[in-house]
């Protein structure tokens, strides 16, 4: 198989396909090409050490190559990338090369997959959300975390998945927790790969949680607006649920 000329075709596709990803995969690193509304605009992301593991982070003599390409630092440091134009064939032949050659340097790939996502954005905002959100972040009163409650259980989140199950993001004590993103943004945020979600309303998440034994429940992970419910929140939101009849 010709790497190259088969990148090319994915990408090819990609610039004709809005709201759609294009995931190059190796074991070492990947690169992530995200189309949006116009396709022929594209974001290219590459792995960096905030999403690898700590026996794969590139030395910074390796972080120099993905500069000297023009990536620069994205979604608050978490990510590096750069936009592209794919309007033209010789575009794309150019990102390809670009995207195999530092594959090599940078990670030691040589041998990397391809996986075309579409489709990929969920259509779920939550601007309400975020701003309550804010609100209690910066007041800590009981009415604004009230507000909070109200408009957390009355939204539809984006809740991590895996395997068709919720998606553990670790523990509080003995009991798993999980994660749920209130946008496409803050998914790609937490990482530029995506993760498999489920679009459930609030008044079904947390009943759900609860008869997970759920230990908390991380609104957008590592993001800029989110934070922990705890277990007590979980079971005092399914009380409220009852009570308002949603």
């Amino acid at each position: 198989m010709n790497l190259n000329s088969t990148l090319i075709d994915y990408l090819e596709d990609l610039s004709k396909t809005p709201n759609s990803r294009l995931i190059i995969i190796g074991e070492r690193g990947w690169f992530v090409v995200q189309s949006y509304d116009i396709p022929a605009r594209v974001l290219c992301e590459a792995a960096t050490n905030t999403h690898l593991p700590e026996e794969l982070r590139i030395p910074k003599d390796k972080e120099q190559f993905l500069t000297n390409a023009n990536y620069t630092s994205r979604r608050g440091k978490r990510s590096i990338g750069k936009m592209v134009t794919l309007k033209e064939r010789r575009q794309k032949e150019e990102l390809s090369n670009e995207i195999l050659t530092l594959l090599k340097q940078v990670y030691g790939e040589e041998s990397p997959e391809f996986k075309m996502q579409t489709n990929v954005r969920s259509g779920v905002t939550n601007n309400k959300l975020h701003t309550k959100i804010r609100i209690l972040s910066r007041e800590r009163t009981m009415k604004s975390r009230q507000d909070f409650y109200k408009a957390v259980v009355t939204t539809t989140l984006l809740l991590a998945m895996e395997n068709d199950a919720p998606k553990a993001f670790g523990s509080l004590g003995p009991y798993v927790s999980y994660g749920a993103f209130t946008d496409d943004k803050a998914i790609r945020t937490w990482d530029p790969r995506g993760v498999d979600y489920k679009k459930i309303p609030g008044k079904e998440l947390f009943p759900l949680l609860k008869s997970l034994d759920a230990g908390s429940l991380f609104i957008n992970p590592q993001g800029d607006i989110g934070g922990e419910l705890y277990r007590n929140e979980i079971e005092s939101l399914c009380e409220g649920i009852k009570k308002l009849k949603l």
